[in-house]
């Protein structure tokens, strides 16, 4: 099942001025949505291979 739109936010895991957003689903509670990000962080170097304009 693939959510809609209206269920993501973008989440920024870059700086203000060189962002990099993820999608988050809008249900995760803020703990959840840490976790993520730290993941996210974490694996930032192997996730920009898949970057939105290379797929």
């Amino acid at each position: 099942m693939k959510p809609e739109f209206s269920e993501v936010e973008d989440y920024n895991l870059g700086t203000e001025e060189q962002p990099q957003y993820v999608k988050l689903s809008k249900t995760l509670c803020s703990a959840e949505k840490a976790k993520y990000a730290k993941l996210f962080k974490e694996l930032k170097d192997v996730l920009e291979i898949f970057r939105s304009e290379d797929v």
